[in-house]
């Protein structure tokens, strides 16, 4: 039976695992942890096997240095042995030594020499190296776990099957079964239950998806494949690669969901996005939410809350909603007590508010408080220089409408609209369903309508008017679109061009009647006027 052993980039796993309660350079123990690779016929060697270790100064030759040390029933699970080696103390004096191994079947047989002997690096020498401490203590690496390392630190384990895995220092790291390729940078009491997933330190983290990652922090779970956590505390990343960046108490437990940070913000939505801040939710797909209570519960909506203490919730799918007490600026940094408020520019030179809402006013002035419910300005920044001013004060218009000069269209506090005109479409092509009226049957329903004249309640001033009721228009008319307590324009006007024509219909047939009348009476006329004459001449033939 041939052996083979091969040595392969043990000075870091040499390095990792040295010794028993290594504390200071002044107190080492000398026993350190050897890992290496045993063929059988040119194939990986599978069961146990017992090692004789000896050192030696020389490549080949020579006398041993140290004592011989025959380590039994060694596990080797595809190749791959881990065993640990003490040569006592005063051996690792810095010169260069190489190891000369001896295996045999375990329980018998004899022991055959591995050649050629293996040189120890120098990682071993590190126990007579002042400036380490605690270099390693109890590490772990159970067996199947091939190629995984231990770079230091101490309780770390690496169970069976995590191959290629790497606990690089830190306390009670543990990189569970099956995880392979996975890795904990360092911290404390982190876990590791998945293949390809890092923590990267920090304490009690815990990565249980396939690729996830944990970047630091304290007590941050990354629960699904390929999710994140960047650090910051009590932090969950649980939807398909979602991402929690930071802060505490933060969840991203939509599939490709996000939180930046901040605290206690979810992202339970699809696609979803907290920017950071508290409290904040976005549970809709796509939607997003940032600031203090910002909900965006509706898919696709945004939704930013001010500091207010009272959530902000959107209401409808694809909504975009600003909660500013302070007001909203576009353009321009002080919108005072504007709602909302923009400043642009028009010919290349600047104007003054092209909107603005205001809130609880007394004058029409600028931005800062003090100016109407809502201002559209489109040339210079002084009343009445603008497109629309609005005022809820009840000193001015509600509204004034103006060409950057003067204004030309106004709404009263009492509802009165003042202009020079009203447009109301009317094309026949925005029109369907056309039903010809009978002039007459409307002017008969005009004429039963009561007329009164009035004033509205709350006009103070008691200005007069002359109309109908809204109830008596509805009752006559029935018209769809409009209720019993107003009268549309476009339907008053109706009525009356129907009105009109109704009445013209009457006019007409009165005037056929009249000319048939005097047609009539032309006739008889005639008649008289030959009956005068026979009477005034006795002696006409026809008394003869």
């Amino acid at each position: 039976m041939k052996y083979k052993f091969k040595f392969f980039a043990m000075s870091l796993g040499l390095f990792a695992s040295l010794g028993s309660s290594m504390l200071t350079a002044f107190a080492q123990g000398t026993a350190f942890t050897y890992q290496g690779q045993l063929q059988i016929n040119g194939a990986p060697a599978n069961g146990s096997y017992d090692l004789e270790l000896t050192l030696f100064s020389t490549n080949q030759f020579g006398f041993p240095i140290g004592p011989l040390r025959t380590n039994t029933a060694v596990p080797v699970i595809n190749g791959i042995f881990t065993t640990t080696l003490d040569f006592g103390a005063g051996v690792f004096t810095g010169t260069n030594l190489w190891l000369d191994f001896s295996v045999r079947p375990a329980g018998g047989g004899i022991f055959t020499e591995l050649t050629p002997r293996q040189p120890v690096t120098p990682a071993p020498y590190a126990i007579t190296a002042g400036h380490l401490a605690a270099v390693s203590e109890n590490n772990i690496i159970q067996g199947g776990a091939a190629l995984a390392s231990i770079g230091g630190g101490s309780n770390n384990v690496i169970q069976a099957g995590a191959s290629y895995s790497f606990i690089g220092a830190g306390l009670d790291n543990l990189i569970g079964t099956g995880s392979g390729s996975a890795a904990i940078g360092g911290g404390a009491d982190n876990v590791v239950s998945a293949p390809y997933a890092t923590v990267g330190g920090g304490e009690n983290n815990f990565a249980s998806g396939s690729g996830a990652v944990i970047g630091g922090g304290y007590e941050n779970v990354s629960s699904n494949d390929f999710d994140t956590v960047g650090g910051g505390t009590v932090n969950v990343s649980g939807g398909r690669a979602a991402t929690v960046g930071g802060g505490e108490g933060n969840v991203a437990n939509g599939d490709w969901s996000a939180v930046a940070g901040g605290y206690n913000n979810i992202a339970s939505g699809n696609e979803a996005t907290v920017a950071g801040g508290s409290f904040n939710l976005a549970s809709g797909a796509d939607s997003f939410a940032a600031g203090f209570e910002a909900r965006a519960t509706n898919e696709g909506a945004f939704v930013w809350a001010d500091s207010q203490s009272a959530t902000f919730n959107s209401t409808a799918s694809n909504q975009f909603l600003i909660r500013a007490a302070g007001g909203v600026g576009i353009n321009m940094n002080n919108p005072g007590g504007a709602s909302f408020y923009t400043q642009g520019n028009r010919n290349g030179g600047s104007f003054n508010s092209a909107v603005g809402f205001f809130e609880n006013t007394s004058s029409a002035t600028g931005p800062n408080g003090s100016g109407p419910a809502l201002r559209v300005v489109c040339d210079g920044g002084s009343t009445p220089a603008g497109a629309l001013s609005v005022s809820d004060n009840g000193t001015g218009p509600i509204a004034e409408f103006g060409n950057g000069l003067q204004f030309v269209a106004s709404i009263a506090n009492d509802g009165t609209v003042i202009s020079k005109g009203l447009a109301l479409t009317s094309d026949r092509n925005a029109k369907e369903n056309f039903v010809p009226l009978d002039g007459g049957a409307v002017l008969t329903k005009v004429l039963s309508l009561p007329l009164t004249e009035w004033n509205y309640k709350d006009d103070t001033a008691d200005t007069r008017h002359i109309g109908p009721m809204a109830q008596d228009f509805h009752r006559a008319f029935h018209l769809n679109g409009t209720d019993d307590k107003h009268i549309s324009v476009i339907d008053e006007d109706g009525v009356a061009l129907a009105a009109i024509q109704g009445l013209n219909q009457k006019v007409e047939e009165q005037r056929v009647e009249l000319m048939q009348k005097e047609t009539e009476m032309a006739e008889l006329k005639k008649r008289l006027d030959a009956l005068e004459k026979i009477i005034s001449n006795p002696r006409s033939n026809v008394f003869r």
